[in-house]
């Protein structure tokens, strides 16, 4: 079952010093700012049938060296609600650590009121992220959520917690979300698809039917979507896990933010453009509508900007009746 990832930063305290232009000479005293752990999100949402939920801890921009000391955090789940009223707990917590250009994932031992940081052998510190994985109810008829909170630490090391650190967490039920296929059969229909999204990503102009498959897959999340253009010869990337290195095939991906409600789609993100020989990063809007039924969603595309082509006449892809690509259902 595929996890959806929730990120939780474990942010440094700065404090803002003003210094006078004839004074180069002083500098902020930043020895004694403490770690503080903060919640990147107070809320996230998954499919009904999820059967665990990833949340993400981790030190962001600090100074000097991680903690070389435990860390004890205390934790409570409440607001239990419907399907996962005495129902949901922590499965496992783990971190990764990289040696020899291989990833090792190790566990972090936990009680059902905290866990410990300990310093790791091989890091010399503690961990600098870590997962904290939901055993979820995972069932299709799945309905509430819960309420998770980091409630307290203790650590002789300077490291403290945010006021705020509550998570909420609620199945998703936006009538888009999950797993959808569209199987082009015909360069027409490829080309089709190509209209649309081949404006924000260069690579698809360069394709033709048949460099894929045939199958592209489209996924929306909690607040996150992503279509995947399989490739007939796709690039082979080696990644190795605990010590064992497995081929994974790479394919053509477009990533963006969503909102949809009540028929109305907006997709923004990034992507990436030539500008005289030097690659630039620009965010895009698309405008859509959509219509779910049957086990299909047909998605109407009306629009498309980008940072250089917001006036009126200046869009990257505009058409007055929409170009609708139908999705089945995966």
């Amino acid at each position: 079952m595929k996890k959806s990832i929730i990120y939780m930063l474990t942010i440094g305290l700065f404090s803002l010093i003003s210094c006078d232009d004839s004074e180069p000479e002083v500098e902020p005293n930043d020895d004694n700012f403490p770690f503080r752990i903060v919640l990147d999100t107070d809320e996230g949402a998954a499919l009904p049938s999820e059967e665990d939920y990833g949340l993400e801890v981790k030190f962001a921009d600090y100074l000097g060296e991680l903690p070389h000391e435990p860390i004890t955090i205390s934790y409570a789940f409440s607001d239990m609600k419907d399907s996962f009223e005495d129902n949901v707990s922590i499965d496992k917590i783990t971190y990764k650590v990289e040696l020899d250009d291989c990833e090792y994932e190790r566990e972090i031992a936990f009680t059902d009121a905290d866990f410990t940081l300990n310093v790791d052998p091989d890091l010399g510190t503690v961990p600098d992220e870590y997962e904290i994985e939901f055993s979820l109810p995972g069932n299709d008829d799945t309905e509430g959520g819960f309420v998770f909170e980091l409630t307290s630490i203790s650590s002789s090391a300077n490291v403290s917690l945010n006021q705020a650190m509550t998570f909420e967490y609620e199945v998703l039920e936006n009538d888009v979300a999950g797993e959808w296929v569209m199987l082009v059969n015909s360069e027409e229909q490829f080309d089709t698809f190509k209209e649309v999204f081949g404006h924000i990503n260069g690579d698809l102009l360069s394709l033709s039917y048949a460099d894929i498959t045939g199958e592209i897959k489209l996924e929306f999340e909690f607040d996150e979507m992503k279509i995947e253009v399989k490739l007939t010869d796709p690039e082979i990337e080696e990644v190795c896990e605990d010590g064992e290195t497995e081929e994974e095939e790479v394919h053509l991906e477009i990533e963006g933010e969503y909102d949809a409600e009540d028929g109305d789609l907006e997709i923004e993100g990034d992507h990436v453009v030539d500008n005289d020989g030097i690659a630039e990063e620009l965010g895009y809007s698309i405008e859509a509508s959509y219509e779910v039924g049957g086990g299909q969603l047909m998605i109407t595309f009306y629009q498309i900007l980008d940072e250089d082509n917001y006036e009126a006449g200046e869009a990257l892809f505009t058409s007055e009746n929409g170009i609708t690509l139908t999705f089945q259902q995966d």
